[in-house]
This record gives structure tokens, sequence and C-alpha cells, in this order.
């Protein structure tokens, strides 16, 4: 056997060797810390966890575990239950064996809109206007009517091409809801668009008081664009683009404690007025 091969023998033996008296050090220092320290229970990270991770997913999946820590080693607003993370969001990414504490989360709501969205649903802004918008009353929270006015003589006009506005589908809807043919129309309809829409946030208008409105006083600074921004379902969305884009829309405040979706044939003026 050549001195070559007896060093590498040797050191393999020598690293075997220290890394087992490092096993029966560590082991020898946590025995002493379970004997002669208080611990406390702390969460701790079993993996690697991404920022604006939600804590109801990293306590389904098991991202966190409950382990006693010496109280020396507690870091300062360290959690200790799992349901301190439940309807809460992770403001910064957290480490492999790291604490949780408590300024790494927060609510979802102070993180941004894209937490608000409920699964299925999309956010959308639109242009607003005080007039059109109960002079200021709307806030974030409020749900309400999304009332459109169409000018189907400008869609007439279109000729042949009114179907990229307005389908022979939707057409005869319209005929049958409202009593009129659109392709006939000389006139403007007004129809409710949309029902019970809550309202995620809204932009303040000059004189917006403190409550994320558009009315009352305290704010005198100017917003160009300002918008609202609505919680709708893919379809709705198409429907709130479409009447924003050809139309005039207005919002109705819809009660706190109302739910109904009541039907609306929809209004044209030759209708309420006739000649």
């Amino acid at each position: 056997m050549g001195r070559r091969t007896i060093a590498i023998i040797a050191a393999a033996i020598l690293a075997l060797g220290a890394a087992g008296l490092v096993w029966w050090y560590s082991g020898s220092v946590r025995t002493k810390v379970s004997e002669g320290e208080e611990t406390q229970t702390v969460l701790i990270a079993r993996e690697d966890v991404a920022a604006r991770t939600k804590g109801d997913v990293i306590v389904q999946k098991g991202l966190v575990e409950s382990t006693p820590v010496p109280k020396r080693l507690v870091a300062p607003g360290a959690l200790t239950d799992a349901t301190a993370l439940q309807g809460m969001v992770l403001i910064s990414a957290v480490a492999k064996g790291q604490q949780l504490v408590s300024s790494q989360v927060g609510t979802p709501e102070a993180q941004g809109t894209v937490y608000q969205i409920k699964k299925g649903m999309r956010a959308i802004s639109v242009p607003i206007e005080r007039s059109r918008a109960l002079g200021g009353e709307i806030k974030a929270g409020d749900r309400v009517d999304v009332v459109a006015t169409f000018d189907y003589e400008k869609i007439n006009r279109a000729g042949a091409d009114s179907s990229l506005l307005l389908s022979q589908a939707e057409s005869d809807r319209i005929k049958q809801e409202t009593k009129f043919d659109a392709a006939q129309s000389q006139g403007d309809v007004t129809r409710v668009a949309l029902q019970q829409i809550q309202v995620l946030s809204i932009d303040p208008l000059p004189g917006a008081g403190s409550q994320g409105g558009l009315g009352g006083s305290g704010n005198s600074s100017k917003i160009d664009e300002p918008v609202i921004t609505l919680m709708v379902t893919p379809q709705e969305a198409e429907i709130l683009v479409l009447a924003q884009e050809i139309g005039t829309i207005w919002f109705a405040l819809v009660p706190s404690d109302d739910t109904d979706k009541p039907a609306t044939p929809g209004r044209a003026v030759f209708n309420e007025f006739p000649r």
C-alpha cells in the first residue's frame, strides 16, 4: 500500500472522528439546554417561505412547526402559535429554521388590493366623475349597481360592423326585455348593466375627506383621473368595459342590508316619452 493511499485513509479516519466529536458535543449541548434552561415554544420555518404567502396556506401545508427554544434565544415578537397566522399574509420572506416574528406578518388589506380579490374574481378600474358617483358618498367596501346609457343611433350608424359592438343575440335579448328593436332605434337606452358590485377602492376627488370616498372636506389636492376599482367576474369585466367605451355609466349605491338583484327592463326615450 502506497504512502498516498495511507494518507487518504488516515485523513478519512480523522474526518470521521471529528464528525463524531461534533455530534457528541452538539448532543451534550442540547441535553444541557433542555435540562438547565427555561424554554419557550415558537414557530420555526420548516423550509423557505416566500413573501406574500398567505398565513392559511402556511398552516395548511405545514410550512412551520412549534419548537421549544431557550428563552435567551427567542427573537423579539416571536410567534408562539399557528393561530396567529390565520387570516394574515407574510410580508417578508422567511428562511428555513428562522423564527417567525410579528413584524413579518400583516393583514391582507394592508398589503394591497390583490389580497382582497376573491377566487375567480377580478379587480378592474374605470374613470369616475363626482356627479355620477353620488357626489362622493361611495366608499371602499360599499356595493354599487352600474347603470349604463348607450347611444343606439351611433351603433346603428356602424352598419354592417354593428355586430362588433352588439351581437345579434344581445340585440334580440334587449328587444325582448325592453320591447324595442335596437336596430331600428334612433335614441338612447339606459339599463342596469351590473348589480351588487363590491367597491375595492376609490380615488378621492378634490374636497375628499379621510374616509376614502369622494366627498367631505379637508383634502384640496387635485387628482386628474380619479378611478373606482370594482371586484367583478371576468364576464362582468367585459360588460363594464364595453359600457365605459361606448356609453356613459353611473353608479347607484346599494343599501348595506340589500342583497337582491331585481330584474330591470331598461328604458328608452321613445318608450318612456312617446312622440
